[in-house]
């Protein structure tokens, strides 16, 4: 069918990526445990979830910015039929969503979204995340989504000089980094501190023991490599890798939090391994580059306190840039891991260390800034706040997945008969995942949807 246009083409690669990666879907949502009366439910929970999945996939910054929309929209109900592969008469409110994630255990999504892990490691997509040593980089962060001086339920409060209390919606996050642009969510622990007030590295620790220890149990069979800030550069945190054959690289923050540590590390490197350097080109243009000095320093005897004494692996990386002929300091990174290193193993080394920062990047500043807004308070009361967090990870999933690999240009390909190599993907056909959202938005509202259902695809990541 040469020349024919593919008029709903993002719609179209969403559709596919979830039909390739998670075909019983809709089905897990239709299985949960639904808390309402048997016989008297309207409206079934896959098509509230998908409803709200959608609703984050096409940008919507509220609910009321949402239902506006489809109050409008004349193909909406045909559109979203699609996926739930049943036809529906009617949608319900936004009240009605609400209403049933307030009341909804967020269990019930933190399993789907275990399922949909399970399901991408049986089709081997996690593989391709995988380093070349056979480990998956699983970085750790707590990260805050909404505050308001309203008391909210499953939150934390802190208190103000002026008797007044801030309550804020508060998660830690394990999620799989990877080179080639994928931040996908592994597991979420909730952080709620109802009966006194809310200290950071109290909770949030006690919050990565229980979701490291869930982590072990579910999923026994993959090795990880723990990437964790300074919170996380504790004995407790190296003894549950350990414990489990896990590695780990803990940011180090030896002036202000362990400063004997440091000086044992740099007394041992002046003494006997001031061989352990050497440097690297990061990046390397007509009249500018980005290089790094690395230095390491292996098997330091120190007792963190009460858990007894451990070998420490440090290693630090010095970034400079020359501009002009001009060498100017950048930053300088140091980190504790859980191998020696050694000359070979150094800048790959480095280079994992760095990719903590991509759950920071790629991960809360994409579901804050980006088109998943978990910013914004779609709806507090109850479980709500919670339900619709776990909800943004489903949509960051998919999202990731349709737009990040070549399902796109198969899409277009195989409707129109073009071979366009460079349109493989959409992000570089859109750009940005802004414009990706608004296609998605006029085509659920405003557009006739058939998507052509393509088996058998053979799945690349090289356009991420």
């Amino acid at each position: 069918m040469p020349g024919m246009k593919v008029g709903s083409l993002s719609l179209t690669a969403l559709y596919n990526a979830v039909n390739h990666y998670f075909p019983d879907l809709t089905n897990l949502f239709h299985s949960i445990n639904d808390f309402r009366q048997a016989g008297k439910i309207e409206y079934e929970p896959e098509l509230i979830i998908w409803m709200s999945i959608l609703e984050r996939l096409a940008g919507f910054k509220s609910n009321n910015d949402y239902e506006k929309a489809l109050n409008s929209s004349s193909e909406i109900e045909k559109n979203i039929s699609y996926f739930l592969e049943e036809e529906i008469d009617e949608l319900p409110s936004l009240d009605t969503l609400c209403y049933f994630f307030m009341k909804l255990q967020p269990k019930e999504l933190h399993n789907i979204i275990n399922k949909m892990f399970h399901n991408l490691d049986r089709k081997k997509f996690i593989n391709k995340l995988k380093t070349k040593g056979g480990h998956l980089l699983l970085a750790i962060d707590g990260v805050q989504t909404f505050s308001t001086h309203r008391e909210i339920e499953h939150s934390i409060n802190r208190e103000h000089k002026n008797d007044t209390k801030t309550y804020h919606q508060y998660f830690l996050e394990a999620k799989i980094v990877s080179s080639n642009g994928f931040v996908i969510s592994l597991d979420t622990e909730f952080i709620e501190n109802p009966t006194s007030e809310f200290d950071k590295q109290d909770c949030e620790q006690k919050a990565a023991i229980r979701l490291l220890e869930r982590i072990a149990k579910e999923h026994p069979h993959l090795k990880f490599i723990i990437l964790g800030d300074a919170l996380y550069c504790n004995s407790v945190i190296m003894d549950i890798c350990n414990s489990n054959s896990w590695g780990y690289s803990l940011t180090f923050k030896g002036k202000t939090k362990y400063p004997l540590l440091l000086e044992y590390i740099n007394e041992e490197y002046n003494l006997s391994q001031k061989s352990n350097n050497c440097v690297r080109i990061l990046k390397e243009t007509t009249n500018t580059k980005l290089y790094v000095e690395l230095r390491w320093c292996n098997n330091v005897k120190y007792d963190f306190g009460g858990h007894g004494s451990r070998e420490i692996n440090y290693l630090e990386g010095k970034i400079f840039k020359v501009k002009n002929g001009v060498t100017s300091e950048v930053t300088t990174f140091s980190f504790l891991v859980s191998e020696a290193t050694d000359l070979t193993t150094v800048f790959r080394k480095f280079q994992e260390c760095r990719k903590r920062w991509k759950i920071e990047n790629e991960g809360f500043n994409f579901q804050k800034n980006n088109i998943l807004n978990i910013g914004h308070s779609y709806s507090s009361r109850g479980h709500a706040g919670q339900n619709f967090y776990l909800i943004a990870q489903i949509a960051h999933t998919i999202i990731q997945l349709a737009a990040l690999t070549d399902i796109a240009g198969q899409v277009r390909r195989r409707i129109t008969g073009e071979n366009d190599n460079l349109s493989q993907s959409l992000k570089t056909i859109f750009t940005t995942f802004w414009a990706i959202a608004d296609r998605v938005k006029n085509e659920l509202l405003e557009k006739i949807f058939k998507p052509p259902l393509i088996k058998n695809m053979r799945i690349r990541l090289k356009f991420a």
